[in-house]
């Protein structure tokens, strides 16, 4: 039995997101996962990959543990022979969402540079699963990061060496506003690479609440519902991370009554912040 994503039927169909959910359906009709196969208590019945799929949702939304599960998913997708390649295949149908989120984050120009957006998510992704410690917590955090590192490495890569002809592909019918290659999302993503050099850790759910809270003007309590997060706890983490980069660049930050922040440091402003970063000076210069 081929896996179905190998089927030429799926092939040369756009950028593998879009796609994906089609693969996961059509290998949920052909997995039986049998009761207790994953760990000691679920699932209570023989099930679907579909009913998996649902469960870890659920938890998600309701803030439940889901490592007990991906471990299991792990084990699963390390078989050797059409197993593994199953349940890798069916890893990332488990995981389409956090990808999709991670792919609207990820600007592109060209439809041709979504789909390499793509095929690099899906590439760190499956390079992590084949050796994530799945005995530490946040597993399917740390899948999804390392998707996201891979994407973002990728594309800079392409971009400090974009070949002539780049500039005759059709642009992406699905781009977003701010797709240029120095908008404001790409200056966080570059503070994260300089945090990260510091040896900083960055919160990567607190970058993304700044960029859409404070860059795209997303409603706090609407970007927190979509990535499972009160209020409360969704300001924390966007305050925290605001900190980390104040710090990084020597800006003080106050905030005003609204709870956006406001960057005073040798008369700085908030959005010279970013600039510097785009110009990608190093850490510790003038703010």
């Amino acid at each position: 039995m081929e896996p179905a994503a190998l089927a030429p039927e799926f092939a040369a169909e756009g950028p593998i997101l879009r796609w994906l959910d089609r693969v996961f359906l059509t290998l949920a009709e052909r997995v039986h996962i049998p009761a207790t196969a994953l760990t000691g208590q679920w699932p209570p019945f023989d099930c679907t990959p579909e009913l998996l799929r649902a469960e870890l949702e659920r938890r998600t939304v309701e803030k439940l543990p889901t490592d007990d599960l991906w471990a299991a998913i792990v084990a699963h997708a390390r078989q050797p022979g059409e197993n593994g390649r199953v349940w890798r295949l069916l890893a990332l149908g488990f995981a389409l969402k956090p990808l999709r989120r991670i792919d609207y984050r990820l600007r592109a120009e060209t439809l041709h540079e979504r789909c390499d957006i793509n095929a690099d998510l899906i590439e760190g992704f499956l390079k992590r699963l084949a050796n994530i410690d799945a005995s530490r917590p946040n597993i399917a955090n740390r899948l999804a990061d390392a998707a996201k590192y891979n994407a973002r490495k990728q594309r800079k890569a392409r971009r400090t060496h974009l070949p002539a002809e780049a500039a005759l592909l059709l642009p992406d019918p699905t781009a977003t506003p701010g797709s240029g290659s120095h908008n404001w999302t790409e200056a966080l993503e570059d503070i994260a690479d300089d945090l990260t050099a510091a040896g900083r850790r960055l919160d990567p759910l607190g970058l993304e609440l700044m960029a859409r809270t404070l860059l795209d003007r997303e409603d706090l309590a609407e970007a927190a519902t979509d990535v499972g997060l009160s209020v409360e706890a969704a300001y924390k983490r966007r305050s925290r991370t605001e900190d980390a980069i104040a710090a990084l660049y020597r800006i003080s930050v106050r905030r005003s009554a609204s709870g956006r922040p406001k960057a005073v440091s040798r008369g700085a402003t908030a959005d010279a912040a970013y600039a510097e970063s785009a110009t990608r000076r190093p850490p510790g210069g003038r703010g």
